[in-house]
């Protein structure tokens, strides 16, 4: 899945981080004392060096980890990207790469190609579950990623069918479940 982002963040001054920001931020990282913070959507961001790599957090207003992303070696980025890269930006040279982790535990990867900043998920496909009024759920189906639609066969005439699904990444952690939808045959 690729998707673009932009986003506008403004500069703020360090004495204006609201205390359980930088508590939080502390508590992650105590032995960094060289932090640029720069507010972005009603979060708090901060910049700095980890280990030699260039980091950021998101922290939101009540001091939650929303987001840590890390500079890797371009090298360090799945094969299934630089695949992509390739078939997709002929002769485009990766200049800087990033591992994104959200609070959700989900991995993305972000590419600087040229002058384009492409992100990649590590989502590998799609749980189908199916199940009846007091029936425990069932996985019908596993979808690949590329896959956007399925034909559910399988209904009973006249008796509610609800339907929900999740999303898996390639280490198979599940995401949680979609809204329930109801099916009448």
């Amino acid at each position: 899945m690729l998707a673009a982002t932009a986003v506008s963040a403004q500069k703020t001054n360090s004495k204006v981080i609201p205390v359980d920001i930088k508590s939080k931020f502390e508590s992650l990282y105590p032995q960094v004392k060289d932090v640029k913070w720069s507010q972005e959507e009603g979060s708090y961001e901060a910049e700095f060096k980890d280990k030699d790599a260039e980091t950021s957090v998101v922290i939101d207003a009540k001091g939650n980890l929303l987001e840590t992303e890390q500079e890797i070696p371009v090298t360090a980025l799945p094969e299934s990207v630089t695949q992509y890269i390739a078939g997709n930006y002929p002769g485009g040279k990766t200049t800087e790469a990033a591992k994104i982790l959200d609070y959700k535990g989900t991995v993305t990867y972000e590419a600087e190609v040229g002058r384009n900043e492409v992100m990649f998920d590590d989502m590998a496909g799609y749980k189908l579950y199916q199940y009846t009024e007091g029936v425990a759920p069932i996985m019908l189906v596993n979808i690949d990623k590329s896959d956007n639609t399925y034909e559910l066969t399988k209904l009973i005439k006249d008796k509610q069918t609800f339907i929900y699904i999740t999303a898996y990444n390639k280490a198979g952690k599940e995401s949680a479940a979609s809204e329930t939808i109801v099916v009448v045959k």
